[in-house]
């Protein structure tokens, strides 16, 4: 017995097909929309979470900046190692023992980190404060620097009482 498709039939499966195929793909690019806005969401919240953090550590963020400015502030002085050596140490510490304080292991830990910052940001004005009145640097790079220790100095304080009074 032969089976012959009628025409009727054929163009039957062939909707069918197209039908199938246009689901088909209507699901995929369902999947693929919902992944792109997961995958935005995602992002979002990494940036969310980013600007959050910085914010949150304002102090990291200055206390890094200006030991760059003091590396470069050295780099800059020629004949003078001795000198420079000690502002490198001091401004440059600064970060490192707010960075550490961020890891502390207690509250007392925490209070000692910033405090030893604190003393290492006082240290580093006395020698730009040298630095300036014997000419080594500029008043304008004197001031800058000056400017940004002392905010530093004044987070300090302020993140200090803080941490005591909680």
């Amino acid at each position: 017995m032969c089976h012959r498709v009628t025409p009727v039939a054929h163009m039957l499966v062939k909707r069918k097909k197209a039908n199938f195929i246009s689901r088909c793909e209507q699901f995929i690019a369902d999947i693929i929309s919902r992944h792109q806005r997961c995958h935005f969401k995602l992002r979002s919240n990494i940036s969310l979470k980013k600007e959050q953090t910085m914010t949150d550590n304002i102090l990291i963020d200055l206390s890094m900046d200006f030991a760059i400015s003091i590396v470069n502030m050295c780099e800059s002085i020629k004949g003078k190692s001795a000198l420079t050596n000690q502002i490198l140490r001091s401004g440059t510490s600064i970060g490192a023992n707010i960075h550490e304080a961020n890891y502390a292991q207690s509250k007392a830990d925490f209070i000692n980190k910033m405090q030893i910052a604190l003393k290492e940001c006082h240290e580093t004005e006395y020698w730009l404060k040298l630095f300036s009145q014997t000419a080594i640097i500029d008043e304008e790079i004197y001031k800058n620097l000056s400017g940004k220790s002392g905010k530093i100095r004044r987070v300090l304080i302020a993140s200090l009482n803080t941490a005591k009074g909680n």
